[in-house]
């Protein structure tokens, strides 16, 4: 009997210290696309994976607006792990250096960061917070409608200024 509660506890101790330390190697703050794909590199894998809806991706390329996206996510984020790879593979083949992000991981425990806490009212995650001119005009919030391009370029055709050069 001795054995197998020993044998028990071990195994317990085990599992929780894999668990802690499993918890802290996600990211919380402002962090950048290469530290996700470097620590995550299931992110990387899936980028490498996706490909994008070429229209969207032509539209977002000729994109003639400044347009900032702030990407809120977590690491250990099942919706964030298949989302945010497919943001990284859209901005690589848009080339529009107008188009410009800040990715900020969300803790595990607590959801937040003192970056979004408040700030942006983040509700779900991931959530990619659309900004031209420091104004929100949209937001993608957990699941995209059709895709994560199709849906952006929605956004932005539907606040486009009247001069904005539209396909």
């Amino acid at each position: 009997m001795y054995k197998f509660s020993t044998t028990v506890f071990f195994y317990s101790f085990i599992f929780c210290i894999n668990s802690s330390i499993a918890q802290n190697a996600h990211i919380a703050g402002i962090i950048t696309e290469q530290q996700i794909r470097n620590q995550h590199p299931v992110f990387d894998l899936y980028a490498k994976r996706y490909q994008p809806d070429s229209v969207a991706i032509d539209y977002l390329s000729q994109l003639e607006d400044s347009i900032h996206i702030v990407t809120v996510l977590g690491t250990w984020c099942k919706d964030s792990k298949k989302h945010v790879p497919s943001f990284f593979k859209i901005l690589e083949q848009s080339h529009n250096k107008l188009i410009t992000t800040t990715y900020i991981g969300i803790d595990y425990n607590t959801h937040e960061t003192d970056s979004t806490s408040g700030k942006y009212a983040i509700r779900v995650n991931p959530t990619f917070l659309v900004f031209r001119n420091g104004m929100e005009i949209g937001r993608i919030e957990e699941e995209p409608k059709l895709s994560i391009e199709q849906d952006l370029v929605l956004i932005l055709k539907q606040t486009l200024p009247s001069n904005h050069k539209k396909n």
